[in-house]
């Protein structure tokens, strides 16, 4: 009975889940794959996720599919390390396309990654790591 009750409670909650991930240069020592596994098990929280759509409940095969915002959310993760130091990677480096737009669908955009804060300083945000990069990386 509780496993049941589990089961239905979960699928009642909207998730948002990574679905693609397109890696233009790596030059870390992780392989593509490995950084798309670490990327899709990053959660994401969003306010608005009632407002998105489902990708077989949307109207964007009518028009552009790479430009819908009503079943998607878009994410760029760029970093380099220009100093001697070990430099790492984390959720916190992940922003969205749209940051700093306005519009009608700005609930919608407003999906991050899970913010976690030290236990030492309450202010502090610690990210989930994802990879380390050596200098020039």
């Amino acid at each position: 009975m509780a496993n049941a009750l589990r089961r239905i409670m979960i699928s009642e909650v909207p998730t948002l889940a990574t679905h693609l991930v397109s890696i233009i240069e790596n030059t870390s020592v992780l392989h593509d794959e490995f950084l798309c596994q670490r990327i899709g098990l990053i959660p994401f929280v969003s306010d608005a996720v009632e407002e998105l759509k489902y990708p077989w409940e949307c109207t964007c095969a009518e028009k552009s599919v790479e430009d819908c915002l009503l079943c998607k959310a878009y994410f760029v993760l760029e970093a380099k390390n220009t100093s001697e130091d070990v430099l790492e990677v984390t959720s916190l480096h992940i922003r969205s396309v749209f940051d700093g737009l306005k519009g009608e669908d700005e609930e919608v955009r407003a999906i991050q990654p899970v913010q976690y804060f030290s236990s030492r300083n309450k202010e502090e945000k610690i990210g989930i790591p994802i990879v380390k990069l050596a200098r020039n990386q």
